[in-house]
């Protein structure tokens, strides 16, 4: 049996997201040695924003995609999947750039948490739609 592009929407959205996770990783990195904090966030604002940043990516993005490769392998419709990828990644991508670059307040924050949510229920109730019906 060949699986060769068994999931493509999948891993298309899998793969942005971990580009982001990466770029949140590198900037908790950069922080560090900025902060010269090798452990933990000592009183350093802006390491402690970059690390919740990149925890909270790791904390949603993983259910995320398996809720839409699950989706995906039970023949849901390619538009839904990729209107589902595409709120992750934006609400992924939105979020990490509100807790680092925007302070943590403001619309990148609270709009990236809202898409991803949305994303996260939505791809849910259509799981459980398609495994019930």
């Amino acid at each position: 049996m060949e699986i060769t592009g068994l999931v493509p929407a999948t891993a298309l959205y899998a793969g942005l997201n971990a580009v982001i996770s990466v770029a949140l990783a590198f900037n908790v990195g950069r922080n560090r040695m900025r902060a010269k904090v090798s452990l933990g966030t000592g009183d350093d604002d802006g390491l402690f924003r970059a690390t919740r940043a990149h925890a909270n990516n790791v904390e949603y993005t993983p259910i995320a995609l398996i809720l839409l490769l699950s989706l995906e392998l039970m023949a849901a419709m390619p538009i839904a999947l990729h209107v589902l990828g595409i709120m992750l990644t934006a609400g992924r991508a939105l979020h990490g750039y509100g807790m680092t670059a925007g302070g943590g307040t403001g619309f990148g924050r609270s709009g990236g948490i809202m898409l991803t949510m949305l994303m996260i229920l939505a791809s849910a109730g259509y799981c459980i739609f398609l495994a019930v019906s």
